[in-house]
């Protein structure tokens, strides 16, 4: 029996088996053994099915029955468990890895939120890091709190990502981070989106960071974020805390889009509640009341309906579109806009006096 012993195999298997093998070569029964050793037949049986683990005091008494010296078994038991655990791990690391691979990597890393080179779990643990959640289950209360809170209008046509959607808006946070606000001023808001309105005839590296200045003075957060994939968005309103957040992209890289947008995000502020998400998809979501009255005023901020029916009675060619521009002090792009979403002109006509955004003078990486 002395080969016994010492029996160190070199690929780790069940406890239980071995000590199933020490029965046989004994010539003991399950029931026996327990007898011997004290114990219940019930414990020897889950010790050699795996269910219960050998423990020290149980390691001495199989070594005075066995003559297997109870460091061995520990050993043994010990290598077992870590070999279980270590296949835990790995499953649960693939698991971990599938689940990141729903996020926007690639745009992640591009701005430089995840290290370029980052793969498996220091991916894992870069993302886990940056949407500051302790672990992948906590991934579940953070998107359920998101879901019920927004306000969109789905169309079929667009894919949209909640992972995506969640890292925007963690990108939004930390940006805002970054400004100072007031406390929130409603008729300040009004007044300084007069002036913003006006501004619309500067070039974005003017207009962008007045912009927010004038923002931040009436309590209002105010950013211009990447577009990220999976999510076609134009602008999201939110509160954060005592303060209303206006989070956009550039999605269609087109002025009258983003005047637009900004001044419909600019209308959730001033008209609904605080305890909604709202996601516009520069789409019509005549279905949702809140989007149809954003929708209607930011258009009669920007142009007054009894002065866009002038506009749309009047001659639609360059040197008209500029005269009424002029005169209501906004960029002619946002006429041309108005006048095609109101299919007074074709989309393909006087495009030339719209303007093209870069989102260079946007995002401060």
């Amino acid at each position: 029996m002395t080969s016994l012993n010492t029996y160190n195999p070199d690929y780790i298997v069940p406890t239980g088996w071995i000590l199933e093998e020490y029965l046989e070569e004994y010539n003991l029964s399950q029931s026996e053994f327990a007898k011997l050793c004290g114990r219940s037949p019930k414990l020897i049986s889950e010790i050699i099915s795996g269910k219960a683990s050998v423990e020290p005091n149980t390691a001495i008494e199989f070594e005075r029955v066995l003559g297997m010296d109870a460091s061995l078994w520990l050993n043994l038991e010990n290598s077992y468990r870590l070999s279980l655990a270590k296949e835990a791990d790995k499953i649960k690391s693939q698991e971990n890895i599938s689940w990141a691979k729903q996020f926007p990597i690639k745009n992640m890393k591009e701005l430089g939120i995840i290290t370029k080179d980052a793969k498996n779990e220091t991916l894992v643990n870069e993302l886990l890091k940056f949407l500051g959640l302790g672990n992948i289950k906590a991934w579940t209360n953070a998107s359920d709190y998101i879901h019920p809170r927004l306000m969109f209008k789905k169309q079929d046509n667009h894919k949209l990502s909640i992972e995506s959607l969640f890292v925007w808006l963690k990108l939004s946070d930390k940006e805002n981070g970054t400004q100072m606000c007031k406390d929130y001023n409603q008729s300040l808001f009004l007044k300084n989106l007069k002036i913003i309105r006006e501004l619309s005839k500067e070039e974005p590296k003017v207009f962008y960071p007045e912009m927010k200045r004038l923002c931040n003075e009436a309590g209002v957060y105010f950013n211009v974020l990447p577009q990220l994939n999976a999510l076609p968005l134009s602008g999201v309103t939110r509160w954060k805390d005592k303060n209303p957040s206006i989070s956009m992209t550039i999605r269609f890289k087109m002025n009258d889009h983003f005047w637009f947008s900004f001044f419909h995000e600019a209308a959730h502020v001033l008209l609904h509640g605080k305890k909604k998400v709202f996601l516009d998809f520069m789409k019509p979501q005549n279905e949702l009341k809140e989007e149809k009255e954003a929708n209607i005023w930011a258009s009669n901020f920007l142009i007054p309906e009894n002065v866009y029916y002038k506009i749309s009675v009047d001659a639609k060619n360059t040197a008209t579109i500029k005269k009424w521009a002029k005169m209501l002090k906004i960029h002619e792009g946002i006429i041309v806009g108005r006048l095609q979403h109101e299919k007074e002109i074709p989309f393909s006509h006087l495009n030339s006096l719209k303007q093209k955004f870069s989102l260079n003078y946007y995002y401060d990486n």
